[in-house]
């Protein structure tokens, strides 16, 4: 095997790198309580595993939860190991597998192309919007997509290596290395997130093969599926072979049917979304860098005749089915989340890499007399290339800091009230993101259009003075800039913004008081609407059905019911605002409200009450 040796570029990138991953995914990650419905779920199941020892069967609140596979959970649990149970080890090794994730790009782009090129992509996976907020996050979708990237590149490294003549087929030992790595990552990706990693990187490679006609290539090396195979069944099997052993049917209803093939073909689990709802996904969960994502759809929907059959294409060829294989099959699934097509972002970054490198270089310079004296047409035309790849630049690099700057309005507008957060820390937040968007629009060359006006115009370049050197600016500073200007508005968000974001959002606190005021026996139901941060905080409070759901009553009969059932004479009751009044007015019930939470809408919320059946006398 080579072994790669890092020259001073190649250093810096990778240090440049390090920054922002440091900066990115680990500043204060902690900071905010788990909020939403799965990542304190997630949380939760690692945390028993850990507790009890048992790495084959997940439970939530002691019950079989059989929801998803185990990956995840024992990178948690391996996390609660080392550093205690807390949000921040919650987090740590989803945002370490996001890292690799951008570490894994830049070797991939390094080794098919050039250091700058995998610098670039890796910069970009790094800042993207949805990897960046799933990869702060707990939860199955950063490792489903890791190791799908890591499958994908392989395979790609493995098919470019490969004799394009049918009549070469010896090949050194070591030749398929890349396609064995790939099938261990397809193992990995199945543990991930089950049979939709299995499933999404066999169409991809599979639609690759077909219209570059490369299946054969398979089929000359009868080892590629007699070896790769059991490669992939024993990584699969290391949880698979157990957990199925040990639970049988019951799992495999639990997780085949009712979480694989139910969760696709219909909306029993209340997601629905309209078909172009993963084409916008990928086009926002690209931001800051959508409209180059958006330019190079547009070029390669103008080349696709060169895109299908040139091999110098074969690269942007696999990338784009890469990004459109699982947009497709996902947009005929019933339930439709964003986290869904997590996986083609490393396939975005590297195609918004192409764009960016495209960017980089530099014309020659003249100063304004030497321009004068220069006759040759091919210089000429030379210069009118350069002069119109900036002003397609200048015009995206202005659509991107226009992004920037209606997110930043956007904060300023409503960031106050939905965030929680004081004026002066928004107006800080919005104030760097405008500085940030200025300082980029500088470093394109926007201040040359206006001011210095050297720009190329009907077989002419115009400038204002003929003493200074005429020059078209590269992207390569504002490219370099930009992904640490974003990680300075994202350190300062974290540490301003999300205080009062999680204090508002997250039942941690709520949960605490009703671990504290529970009476002994006492159990916890939610009314009308649930909060899954229980989960973490409070596990063993809450009353839970035969699928570890958290008991929600629609209707204070339904509470009335319990208590007839419970041995403790009365009940946590947890309601929204609007709803707790139903509850206290009941003429079957009295109840005691123990604490409240406030939202940003009022209604929303959240009251602590002590309920018991009205026919008691004392409740002592």
């Amino acid at each position: 095997m080579q072994i790669i040796k890092l020259a001073k570029p190649e250093r810096h990138y990778l240090i440049a790198l390090a920054v922002l991953a440091v900066g990115l995914y680990f500043f204060e990650l902690g900071r905010l309580p788990l909020i939403g419905p799965d990542e304190p779920r997630y949380a939760e199941v690692a945390r028993e595993m850990y507790v009890s020892g048992d790495w084959i069967t997940p439970r939530l609140g002691r019950i079989h939860w059989f929801e998803k596979p185990a990956l995840l959970y024992w990178m948690v649990a391996a996390s609660y190991h080392a550093l205690g149970v807390s949000e921040l080890s919650t987090r740590l090794s989803v945002a370490l597998a996001a890292s690799f994730g951008a570490l894994l790009l830049f070797f991939f782009g390094w080794r098919v192309r050039s250091a700058r090129f995998g610098y670039l992509s890796a910069a970009t996976l790094l800042t993207s919007g949805l990897w960046l907020g799933f990869g702060r996050a707990a939860t199955f979708d950063v490792p489903l997509s890791v190791a799908m990237e890591l499958a994908l590149l392989s395979f790609f490294w493995w098919e470019r290596e490969q004799p394009l003549s049918p009549e070469v087929t010896a090949a050194p030992r070591h030749e398929h290395r890349a396609w064995w790595v790939c099938c261990f990552a397809v193992g990995l990706a199945v543990l991930a997130k089950g049979l939709i990693g299995l499933l999404l990187p066999a169409a991809i490679i599979g639609s690759y093969l077909i219209v570059t006609r490369g299946l054969g290539r398979i089929f000359r090396h009868p080892r590629l599926l007699l070896i790769g195979a059991p490669i992939f069944i024993a990584t699969a099997s290391v949880w698979y072979g157990p957990v199925i052993t040990r639970h049988g049917h019951e799992f495999i209803n639990e997780f085949f049917i009712a979480h694989h093939f139910q969760r696709f073909l219909s909306n029993k689990y209340h997601h629905p979304q309209p078909f172009y709802f993963f084409f916008a996904v990928a086009l926002l969960g690209s931001f800051p860098w959508s409209l180059h994502l958006a330019a190079g759809a547009w070029r390669a929907a103008k080349q696709w005749r060169t895109l299908l059959t040139a091999p110098t294409e074969r690269l942007r060829l696999f990338l784009w089915l890469w990004l459109l294989v699982p947009i497709i099959f996902f947009s005929f699934s019933g339930s439709k989340l964003p986290g869904y097509i997590l996986p083609i972002f490393p396939a975005a970054a590297l195609l918004i890499g192409l764009e960016l490198e495209r960017w980089w270089s530099q014309p020659p310079l003249l100063t304004q007399e030497e321009f004068d004296g220069v006759t040759s047409h091919l210089y000429l035309e030379e210069l009118k290339h350069w002069t119109d790849r900036w002003l397609r630049r200048m015009w995206l690099g202005i659509g991107t800091a226009l992004l920037l700057l209606i997110a930043a309005a956007a904060v300023g507008w409503r960031g106050a009230q939905e965030l929680n957060a004081n004026k002066s820390a928004v107006g800080v937040v919005v104030a760097i993101t405008v500085a940030v968007s200025l300082t980029y629009c500088h470093l394109l060359g926007v201040t040359d259009l206006f001011w210095r006006r050297t720009i190329f115009h009907d077989g002419q370049v115009w400038t204002h003075s003929r003493s200074h050197i005429l020059t078209i600016p590269s992207g390569r500073t504002a490219t370099l800039f930009l992904p640490f200007g974003l990680m300075l508005i994202l350190i300062v968000a974290i540490h301003l913004l999300l205080p009062g974001l999680g204090a508002l959002e997250s039942m941690r606190e709520l949960s605490r008081t009703a671990t504290q005021a529970a009476r002994p026996g006492e159990r916890l139901v939610f009314y009308i609407n649930n909060e899954q941060s229980i989960n973490f905080y409070a596990p063993d409070l809450p009353l839970r059905d035969a699928r570890a759901e958290l008991v929600t009553t629609m209707d204070p009969a339904e509470i009335a019911a319990l208590l007839e059932i419970q041995s403790a004479p009365s009940l946590l009751v947890i309601a929204l605002e609007r709803w707790h009044l139903d509850v206290i007015y009941d003429e079957r019930l009295d109840a005691q409200i123990l604490a409240k939470q406030e939202r940003v809408k009022p209604e929303r919320g959240l009251v602590l009450m002590r309920v018991w059946r009205r026919k008691q006398v004392s409740i002592q």
